[in-house]
């Protein structure tokens, strides 16, 4: 059996990987991929490319599959073989090396696919892409520290940076790449940032991924531009999942203390007995709501409906807060009674009404108009 210290070429490099399991074979193939990718996005930039209407759009595709896949996030599987067989059009003729980096993709997109030998493929993956990058890259060098954090638990190997400790020999190539598309942000703002992150071994967002390696295929047909308003929906769609999550948790500890101090409200006034009871039962009543929307915005297609009936009921009860939490703060200062919630009723209106749970209704009826 051969050791990791013994790889020093694609035939140990097989040898090894073929003890290893197809979605670790993808992520060592993806990863050499990815390493290469500014060689195709930069060619896909030139005249000759645009003469024949190519993006780095369907190699993007397939690295994204890929990733996924290596994941074991397999919902994705019906479309690897579009993306992968976009990337390899035989009908054009690319440059050699843009050509190469291409193949290095397309490679680790179809071994979830049908790839009987996973190893050699995976090894088919990582020799293109280190012809295409050239002896100073160390595809190999760079493939076997790759194969360390593969058998430690501890390590995630998305979480490492791309090229490690080395130097990126092609950094000059993808900050010109960069450069290209800051000139048109709106198309390739998302892909720009996340092979940031995946140089920087920043921790992905594979939630996030799946939506938009599910995006149909119309879209991707369509072109980049069609395939950059769906990610700003689903990146929208996502950020409003999230944030409510947060918002509800924060909403439940508020709750909770309303509800002790109505517990305590033996030594309080009887006006702050009579507001923090409704003001409680508010707050509940949106709770609830916003886990009726994190239900919807987990979904593929949510009910744009729903999540508006739901926005509108959330702002109803706000409104209401708005005149409770008045009533208490008026209260509680005059009575220089301890702090409700976060800090007293000024503070409850700041956070609900001022703060962060009114941008995120306003943000859901935005989405949902």
């Amino acid at each position: 059996m051969v050791e990791i210290a013994d790889i020093k070429d694609r035939d140990s490099l097989k040898e090894w990987l073929e003890d290893r399991s197809r979605e670790e074979c993808i992520q060592i193939a993806t990863r050499a991929a990815l390493r290469v990718l500014p060689l195709f996005w930069e060619w896909s930039l030139t005249e000759s490319a645009q003469k024949h209407r190519i993006t780095a759009l369907p190699v993007l595709r397939c690295l994204l599959i890929s990733r996924l896949a290596g994941k074991g996030i397999d919902d994705t599987q019906a479309d690897a073989n579009v993306a992968a067989g976009a990337v390899a059009d035989p009908s054009v003729v690319y440059e050699e090396i843009a050509h190469l980096a291409a193949i290095a993709a397309y490679t680790s997109a179809r071994i979830n696919l049908y790839a009987v030998d996973a190893a050699k493929e995976a090894v088919t993956a990582v020799n293109v892409a280190a012809t295409a990058a050239g002896k100073e890259a160390n595809i190999i060098g760079l493939t076997k520290i790759d194969c360390k954090a593969l058998i430690d638990s501890e390590i995630k190997l998305e979480g490492l940076p791309l090229w490690h400790e080395l130097e990126n020999p092609l950094q000059s190539i993808w900050q010109a790449v960069k450069t290209e598309g800051a000139e048109q942000p709106g198309i390739w703002a998302y892909w720009v940032q996340w092979y940031e992150d995946i140089l920087a071994g920043n921790t992905p967002n594979w939630p996030l991924e799946q939506s938009i390696a599910l995006i149909d295929n119309e879209f991707w047909r369509d072109g980049p531009e069609a395939v950059a308003e769906e990610i700003k929906r689903l990146q929208e769609q996502d950020y409003l999942l999230n944030e409510g999550h947060a918002l509800r948790e924060e909403i439940e500890g508020l709750t909770t203390r309303l509800a002790d101090a109505e517990t305590r409200s033996h030594n309080k006034p009887p006006e702050l007995v009579d507001a923090a009871e409704p003001m409680r039962r508010e707050m509940t009543s949106i709770g609830e709501q916003i886990r009726d929307a994190e239900t919807e915005l987990e979904k593929r297609t949510p009910d744009m409906y729903r999540l508006r009936t739901i926005g509108l009921a959330i702002k109803a009860s706000l409104l209401a807060i708005s005149r409770y939490s008045g009533k208490i703060a008026n209260v509680t200062i005059m009575a220089g009674a301890a702090a409700i919630g976060t800090g007293g009723g000024k503070l409850i209106w700041d956070h609900f009404l001022s703060g962060r749970l009114l941008e995120w209704v306003e943000r859901l009826l935005q989405f949902v108009s």
